[in-house]
């Protein structure tokens, strides 16, 4: 396999009108699952920079008060209850998005959500709870709400009124990201809502978008695209293949369904 030839088919191929096949784009995230990462294999996730280049692709909408986008928060709560600094951009295709997380200084959950959280397998004790620990923040109901409300992390907070995090409104399929910058790329939720073209160019944007040893945190898409799930030898041979292309390896799975991983990191290698 040659990189240029695929490469050149998908950006010939590419209809940006097929995201999430012809139904939109879904910017809403649950919440809890980052922190139980993040508390459990913590070590494997963050890059060992000291102040690490992060970018965040698709933080989500607020579509309805109680049910907001969760994952910059837990990611960057729990960062600067490590102690540790970072820099920051988010990218997403909707303009209206990127403008309610620059605006945003506060979040909240309802119990309906927060019950769901805490139903679902292995996230029940990594709840709210958890991300309060993480900013210092004691979250108490409001009378006669049935929302939990604690401001966004106090160094996002900073980043955001002093004009520190970088913002683009793209489609990450076609956005024209940094060479080398970052330390860590987390793409939850987001891959899945393209099609296959769509998803090897994405790839491709966020693998050369990688320092050289920096690390992609991704899910789902794998398993999603039936091309890369395969028991055929020469099939997983050409997986094998397209990743190093984009010198990208293997890194720590961070959760499996049956011995598929459903949630991972990719490793950019060492040129």
């Amino acid at each position: 396999m040659v990189k240029e030839n695929w490469l050149q088919a998908a950006q010939h191929d590419y209809d940006p009108r097929r995201i999430h096949e012809g139904y939109g784009v879904d910017a809403q995230t649950r919440f809890g699952p980052v922190m139980y990462y993040l508390e459990n294999k913590g070590k494997e996730v963050l890059p060992p920079a000291d102040k690490p280049n992060v970018l965040i692709i698709g933080p989500g909408g607020n579509s309805d008060v109680g049910y907001m986008p969760y994952e910059l928060y837990e990611l960057t709560g729990y960062l600067e209850h490590c102690g540790k600094d970072y820099n920051l951009d988010i990218i997403d295709i909707n303009k209206e998005i990127i403008g309610e997380v620059l605006k945003r200084r506060s979040m909240g959950i309802s119990l309906w959500n927060l019950m769901a959280s805490r139903a679902a397998d292995l996230f029940f004790e990594f709840s709210w709870e958890t991300y309060c620990k993480y900013i210092g923040y004691s979250s108490k109901l409001r009378q006669n709400q049935e929302v939990f409300w604690a401001p966004i992390p106090k160094g996002l907070q900073i980043k955001l009124d002093n004009d520190e995090v970088g913002t683009t409104v793209s489609d990450i399929a076609q956005a024209a990201l940094p060479v080398s910058k970052y330390d860590l790329i987390v793409c939850r939720n987001v891959l899945y809502q393209l099609d296959e073209v769509g998803f090897k160019l994405a790839y491709f944007q966020l693998a050369q978008s990688l320092k050289p040893g920096g690390k992609l945190w991704t899910n789902y898409g794998l398993i999603i695209h039936r091309s890369f799930v395969t028991s055929n030898v020469q099939e997983q041979l050409a997986q094998e293949e397209w990743f190093l292309d984009l010198a990208l390896e293997k890194g720590p799975v961070l959760d499996d369904a049956d011995g598929c991983p459903i949630e991972f990191m990719f490793i950019k290698k060492e040129v």
